[in-house]
């Protein structure tokens, strides 16, 4: 099992850089220079370093498993089963790239999606960064038995809200500079909506943001709880 996790796990990655290519319009005709301030690019390239972790952390712990099994062959001994070394930090940055992932799949999906054929599901980027790969670290993350904190939610708005500073940051700083993305966003753009118009969209993006990792966090307790339930019943 741990062998076939490992190989999905593997195939992620892969297509999350993929993805990372295709983010940085590499094949168009212009390449997208401003392609890091965009928040759909930034969760993926957090979850794929989230997944990259943790590939490697366990093929370290395969490896230790497979090597301790030969080497009690070797001297004849009984293998001692080994527990999964838990890292509670590995697990809530986990948890809390699948919070930030899923309001990146949400908001675009619901508000920002152009749903024509070539630009939603002809468009390798788009189906990788804004359905499949979202979709795919999201069950990954909810169903993992692990114990994530409760602040995890609280986590990923402080992390929404130092992007929305290095926006802003970012924006009085190349305002004047021509060919740049300044907003990725339209709810970013103070200049349109106005300084209030603008933190009300970004109050209602973080209480969402907040609604939707408690979501998260109790589905995941309760995967938990039906997947202990079961395990005592065949027990």
């Amino acid at each position: 099992m741990k062998l076939i996790g490992l190989c999905i796990k593997l195939v992620y990655i892969v297509l999350a850089i993929v993805g990372t290519i295709f983010s940085t319009r590499a094949f168009d005709d212009v390449f997208l220079r401003d392609f890091y301030i965009y928040y759909t690019n930034i969760t993926n390239y957090l979850c794929l370093i989230a997944m990259l972790i943790c590939f490697i952390v366990e093929y370290k712990q395969l490896s230790n498993i497979l090597k301790n099994k030969g080497d009690n062959l070797n001297s004849r001994k009984s293998v001692v089963p080994q527990k999964d070394i838990k890292n509670k930090t590995l697990d809530n940055f986990i948890f809390v790239c699948a919070i930030l992932i899923f309001v990146t799949f949400i908001v675009y999906n619901v508000w920002l999606a152009d749903y024509s054929l070539k630009n939603y599901f002809l468009c390798p980027y788009n189906l990788l960064f804004h359905v499949i790969l979202p979709i795919w670290f999201i069950i990954f993350a909810i169903t993992k038995k692990s114990k994530f904190t409760p602040l995890a939610p609280v986590y990923a708005f402080a992390g929404q809200t130092i992007y929305v500073m290095i926006i802003f940051l970012r924006s009085l700083i190349i305002k004047n500079t021509p060919g740049r993305i300044i907003y990725p966003y339209f709810f970013l753009n103070f200049e349109t909506l106005g300084f209030w118009g603008s933190v009300k969209w970004l109050l209602f993006m973080f209480v969402f943001s907040c609604f939707t990792g408690y979501i998260l966090y109790f589905i995941n307790k309760l995967i938990i709880y039906l997947k202990n339930k079961n395990h005592s019943k065949t027990a």
